[in-house]
Formats: structure tokens, sequence, C-alpha cells
């Protein structure tokens, strides 16, 4: 059962907006850039996009601020090919929408140290990179359920070490010639970074972290549940002028079709047990670990993932990488409830285990999985969705309408498709035929088959004037003196074979030997008229 584009376009005008304080765009700001200063004067901290594409650059979401769309494939900013789509100032927030073109997708402006969040946005097209974060400030920076397609240029996050970073639940995916999440750590202060059950598909390098404090860096990183697959590189890991890399976790991650899984350059871990590398899975990686004298560590899975469904391009839509019962990773990451999945067993290896191993928000609606997206294939399903004429649960309250499933008259199209459920010839594409009814449900009753004149006859029914109720088919000549075809046999008064007798419009028919309209009858020589006929001639005095 097919959305028709009437059905998808409602739902693009009715898709529920939050119930707060909000600047509305297009309702009461024209424009994106209106909306962001509007909601600066007048101390408003949320302004929402309704659905749409916004030919918009250089926005400046000021501190404090969310900038929030309906969806990532419903609201879409297309900035020209040399700006920036997005300026971030320190507080601000930015979700649910697509950023298509333009030089860098999201920036931030230099203004100083604080914290930011971006978050089911969808990057594609950019000459630049998606994510632009300078360095020289202590970031606490979120960047999590985001799509980043085919980025000319990495996600790139400079930061001191103090900062506190977490990327996850992201898809990086492309044409294999892609470097797609670039960080780098510039001091040797505390901290702490988390990239966690992202997906870093067929690029180039995948994630590359370059640590070059000067000196030891004490801050905690955690790379886990995370996959790379079918990447020149999956993950490198590069310390530059650095002491120890003390606190350095990588576990239950899954390094599957790579050219190399792992690149590890002059790092000096200082992990004694080298802990620091368990748990993870690898399949027909050319070379699984290189550098530094690293194996796979204690307790690694050397087997196929079982992956659901994978197929190593740049489409977004068409991979699942959560596994299949059986799966060698099943219950087999870090047995340390940090790592537990959200169910408490014991972590799976990949994207989809771990305690965010369901915060997914793969489909792009406004609705992510733990916020009751009950199916994150689906774009026009999520918890509030309104209904559509599609025979499934739209909005996630777990029923169907019975519009959408009940046929009463058989024609295999449901009560909300069909424009007349109780006449099994009417339905969307039927063809037309002189039954009264719009019978192809294009809303339109054809002309000829519309009763004009109330008398119970359509002009396809034989009727021969629709704008007379005096004529329609096997009605009497009621007037053979009106020169209309009352009963619409083709033949009008003296030609009409009702008029031809037994009438009183002083014309002899077949059957009258003596009528009132003083003539002869053909058959009575005798006949009282003035006129004799053919056979009679008058008589002379």
């Amino acid at each position: 059962m097919s959305r028709s584009p009437i059905a998808v376009s409602l739902l693009l005008l009715t898709l529920a907006a939050p119930a707060r304080a909000t600047v509305y765009v297009p309702t009461d700001a024209a424009t994106i850039a209106d909306g962001l200063a509007l909601a600066e004067t007048i101390y408003d901290t949320h302004v929402w996009v309704e659905p749409g594409d916004y030919y918009e650059q250089n926005l400046n979401v000021p501190a404090g601020i969310h900038l929030e769309g309906a969806g990532a494939v419903f609201t879409q900013i297309l900035p020209s090919g040399t700006s920036t789509a997005i300026f971030l100032q320190p507080g601000s927030e930015v979700s649910n929408l697509g950023i298509r073109g333009g030089l860098d997708g999201v920036s931030w402006n230099g203004g100083g140290s604080g914290s930011f969040s971006v978050h089911d946005v969808w990057f594609g097209d950019q000459t630049g990179a998606p994510l632009l974060m300078p360095g020289g400030a202590e970031l606490e920076l979120e960047f999590k359920r985001n799509v980043i397609r085919s980025p000319a240029h990495p996600v790139e996050i400079w930061a001191l070490a103090s900062s506190v970073i977490t990327i996850r639940d992201n898809h990086f995916v492309g044409t294999g010639s892609q470097n797609y999440l670039e960080l780098w750590i510039e001091d040797d202060h505390g901290g702490s970074v988390e990239v966690r059950s992202n997906i870093f598909e067929n690029g180039d390098y995948g994630f590359t972290a370059w640590f070059e404090p000067g000196g030891n860096l004490p801050m905690s990183i955690i790379l886990s549940n995370n996959v790379y697959a079918s990447n020149s590189y999956g993950m490198q890991i590069a310390c530059v002028n650095i002491g120890v890399l003390s606190d350095l976790w990588v576990h239950n991650n899954w390094f599957v079709d790579n050219g190399v899984g792992q690149d590890v350059m002059a790092c000096d871990m200082g992990v004694a047990d080298m802990g620091w590398n368990n748990y993870n899975g690898y399949w027909m990686n050319a070379t699984d670990i290189d550098g530094g004298g690293v194996g796979t560590g204690l307790n690694s899975v050397e087997a196929a993932p079982m992956f659901v469904g994978v197929v190593p391009d740049d489409n977004h839509d068409n991979d699942d990488y959560s596994l299949l019962a059986g799966s060698p990773g099943v219950n087999a990451g870090k047995p340390d409830s940090f790592y537990y999945d959200v169910d408490g067993t014991v972590n799976d290896i990949g994207a989809h285990g771990g305690a965010w191993g369901a915060d997914w928000n793969w489909d792009g609606d406004p609705v992510a999985v733990p916020d009751n997206d009950c199916d994150d294939r689906d774009p026009f399903v999520f918890d509030g969705a309104p209904e559509m004429c599609d025979g499934i649960d739209n909005d996630c309250d777990g029923t169907v309408p019975a519009d959408e499933v009940d046929d009463d008259d058989g024609d295999t199209y449901p009560a909300c498709e069909d424009c007349n459920d109780n006449e099994g010839g009417v339905y969307p594409g039927a063809s037309e035929i002189c039954d009264g009814f719009d019978s192809d449900c294009d809303g339109n009753l054809p002309d000829e088959e519309v009763d004009g004149d109330g008398d119970g006859f359509a002009p396809c029914e034989g009727d021969c004037d629709d704008e007379d109720e005096e004529a329609f088919p096997q009605t009497e000549e009621t007037d053979c003196t009106d020169g209309d075809d009352n009963d619409c046999d083709g033949d009008v008064d003296s030609d009409d074979t009702d008029c031809q007798g037994g009438d009183d419009d002083d014309t002899a028919d077949d059957d009258d030997t003596a009528d009132d309209d003083d003539t002869a009858d053909d058959d009575d020589p005798a006949d009282h008229g003035d006129t004799a006929d053919a056979e009679h001639p008058p008589a002379h005095d």
C-alpha cells in the first residue's frame, strides 16, 4: 500500500511542534535567521523550523538557544557553495534537520569555551567539513545520532585535553575515499573522550585520534562498541610528542573487511597488563593491527560478525549492523557493568551493543528509538506521528486504524484509500463506467454521468437533452409539434412513430379513417371533406 503525495504533504504540514515557549519558522518569522534573532531578542530558548527547504547560510545560533527542525529528512538547510550553514555560540544546540551543500555544515564561531550539542542532523555534499570545531578552547561537545555521507573533509575537532567530548551513535558512510572523523587533543590536562557506538563504513580513514600534548596525557579515552567496516584504515591512534597515554580503552569494536583494522603509531599506552585493547572482533581485514607490537588482545573474536544486512556503499538506508541470533559477537564483549547492554546482559560487540546500543535515529524522523520510535527504518513512523493511509501503526500507539485495514467491498483497497467502500467497482484507478459514481476516485464525476435535469437519466444513459426533464429514454412523445425528440429515439415529431397515429397533431396517420381535419380519407370516396384525395378528384357542379 503506497503513500499518496497528498498524504505525505499532509504529514509534513502536521508534524507536531514542541509544546513550549518557541519561535516558529516561518509562522512567527519568515526565515531561520529572523527566527534566531527574534528568539534572542525576546529571551526565548527555542526555534522550531517547519518542514521545507531553506536556502540560508551563515546562521548564528546564539548562546542558550536550541535550533530544531521537524526531522532530518523533512527540514533541509541548503546553503550556497562557499558559505557555512550554521555557526554555534557556546551553549547552543542544533538538532533534527538536514544540511546539504555549503562549505562547512556546522562550525564553532571561535567565541570561547563552552558547551555545544549537535544531534540528529544529516550532513551531505559539503565542500568543507560537516562539523568543524577549531582549537584553543575547552569544549563540552555532544555529537550524536548524526549521519555523515561522503564528506569532502572529515569532522574535525580540536580541543584542549581538559575538554569533555562525546561522539556516539553516528553513521559515517561514503564512497571509499573519505576521511570521516579526526580528533586533535592539544595539551596535557584532564578531561575525557568517548567515541562509542558509531559506524565508520566504506571510507579511507574511519577515525583518527592525534594526541600531541607535549607531555603525559591522563585524560580518559574510551573507544568502544564501534564498527569499522570496509575502510582503508578503520581506527588510527597517533601520538606526537607524548610521554604516556595512560587511560586509553579500546573494547567491544568490530573491525571487518578493512585494509588495516587498527593502526597504532608511536604510542606508549602505559597499561601494564595490556588490557586496553581486549574483547574486540576481527574479520577479513588485510591486517588486524599494525604498529607498536600490539596484538589482537585477550578474548578477541575472529569470526564473521553476522550483521543483519550490510551493503558497503554510500547509502545510509540499506544497512543494518545489528547482530543476528547466533552471532559470535553476542554477549562476547568486556564483562564490565560499565559496558553492559541496555538489557543488563554482558555487552554485545558492535555498534548495537553497550549502554547506548538502541539509542539510534536511523530514519531521520524527529524521534529516536529510546523516545518510542517503534520503526526506526521509516521516517513516517514515530511517537505522535499523524496516521496515514498505509496500513501501519504510524503513531506507535500499538494499533492500526480500522479504516486502513477494512475493505468492505472486496476491491483490495481499504476504506481510507477507497472513496466508496460499498461499491466493488469504485476504487483508485478503476475505469469510469456509466454508473453515476466517481469510479476512479479522482474526485470528479464525469459530466456524461451527471443527471443535470433530474429526470433519472444521465447523458451516458441515453438522455438526449439533459436540460429538459421531459426528455429521456422510453418516455412517450407528449407533444408532436414541439420539434423535440422527447423519447430520445433519434426521431423528431412527424418522423417519430409515436406521432404517426392516434394523436392530436392534425396529421393523418395509417390508422385514421375519418379524422377532424376536413381532409378526404384515402379509403373513403364519400368523405365529406372539401378536398378529394389522390384517387378521387373533386366533383364538378
